[in-house]
């Protein structure tokens, strides 16, 4: 998805990753940006401790991880950011209430003019149809909202 994006042509300075897990995106945003500001929000105290231990949490400057609710924190938040990833999942599937649309409003606010909002739902075979037609009805409403392209 970051390729697709073109993100590395983008002044992108300050990020928000929902649903930090062991790192993974943050890694990619590092390879393809000059290292820009990351606030990572993950739920699960364990997760955080195996990122830190196995895979190099506490080595990255310019990452800050929170051990709190997605929904709490985006509630919260006073910041703007030029990259928002959602990668929150439960088990194989993305809770319900993240598809909602107040929760999808609530991350246009925290989003900078011309900011990026990149939703991980990717899916297992059960349940497939039904996901991808929430991914889809997803898509159309943060486009026809907040795309300068459609």
């Amino acid at each position: 998805a970051f390729d697709q994006l073109k993100i590395g042509g983008r002044p992108i300075k300050s990020a928000l990753i929902l649903g930090y897990g062991a790192g993974s995106v943050a890694a990619l945003l590092n390879e393809r940006l000059n290292e820009p500001q990351i606030v990572g929000v993950e739920i699960d105290a364990e997760v955080i401790a195996i990122a830190r231990e196995y895979f190099g949490l506490g080595e990255l400057d310019n990452v800050s991880v929170l051990e709190m609710d997605a929904t709490t924190y985006v509630q919260t938040c006073e910041e703007k950011l030029d990259l928002i990833a959602v990668d929150l999942f439960d088990d194989d599937k993305v809770p319900g209430q993240f598809y909602e649309k107040s929760f999808l409003e609530s991350l246009k606010t925290l989003l900078n003019p011309g900011g990026i909002l990149v939703f991980n739902a990717s899916v297992q075979s059960s349940g497939q149809e039904i996901a991808r037609s929430e991914e889809r009805r997803v898509g159309k409403e943060c486009r026809s909202r907040w795309s300068p392209y459609h």
